[in-house]
């Protein structure tokens, strides 16, 4: 399960039979109920009133997720037992495979029948499918924001191309009568980026900020968002100046292959 131990050891043959029975804890056990102690050789029973020791704890394992990867690591001991035969109808089976784990299912289905034909096992699943129907809240929210996105950057491309555009209707005249006067393509295209850019770049720095500051409130929706994603922030801006340049470069264009003579005289 890709447990790793920091303090003792595992179980051993030669002490299954002993009494306290042998068992392992993670570590949010052993901060819980033996803080500031070496748990290793500790005992413990389970259920509301102490009883006689059931357990002895031979070894700490690092935590792990139980039922949600949002959740805490509860405190969890293991045992190398089913318990009571009125307790062990039903067990869950973890079966470690190389490459496809579904090529396994029937091989290990047979194998379990051949052991004992009473054994049935009646639900198979691999653990990917279970990390993925956890976080199913988090996929369609990821979904919804990237529609959401995509909606927003078209609306994006469509305004800034709309503006830049009767921008340059608006200053017809002028920019043919920079032309005549000797002005180059790149002052022209520098004279309808500079108004433009400016708008773009205090939207960037706004965003940015913004975003930042959303951080933490994105990390409480989103599993395995850090309070500070500098990379997925740096392509959302990237990909936004980038929206920039497409929508305005079809207007720039049209500007800089004006005909001067016959935009002076237009009215």
């Amino acid at each position: 399960m890709g447990t790793r131990f920091s303090a003792g050891s595992g179980f051993d043959a030669s002490t299954l039979q002993h009494k306290p029975a042998p068992a392992v804890i993670n570590q949010e056990f052993a901060r819980r109920f033996f803080p500031n102690r070496d748990p290793i050789g500790q005992v413990f029973a389970i259920g509301r009133k102490w009883v006689a020791p059931q357990f002895q704890i031979t070894g700490v394992v690092n935590d792990t997720k139980y039922r949600s990867l949002r959740e805490v690591p509860p405190p969890i001991y293991y045992v190398a037992d089913f318990g009571s035969l009125e307790e062990s109808d039903t067990f869950i089976l973890h079966v470690r495979a190389r490459g496809d784990p579904r090529a396994v299912i029937s091989d290990v289905q047979k194998l379990a029948a051949s052991i004992d034909p009473r054994v049935s096992l009646y639900e198979t699943t691999t653990l990917t499918e279970e990390i993925d129907r956890s976080l199913w809240q988090e996929r369609m929210l990821v979904a919804m924001a990237g529609a959401f996105g995509v909606f927003a950057m078209v609306l994006t491309a469509i305004g800034l191309y709309g503006v830049l555009a009767y921008f340059v209707t608006v200053r017809r005249r002028e920019i043919g009568l920079r032309m005549a006067l000797g002005a180059t393509p790149v002052l022209i295209g520098r004279f309808l980026a500079r108004p433009l850019a400016a708008t773009v770049g205090i939207g960037l720095v706004l965003g940015g900020a913004l975003a930042a500051a959303a951080s933490r409130w994105a990390q409480s929706l989103f599993y395995g968002i850090g309070p500070f994603d500098a990379l997925s922030i740096g392509v959302a801006l990237g990909l936004v100046a980038a929206v920039t340049w497409a929508a305005s470069a079809p207007p720039c264009w049209r500007a800089i292959r004006l005909d001067p003579s016959q935009s002076l005289r237009e009215e």
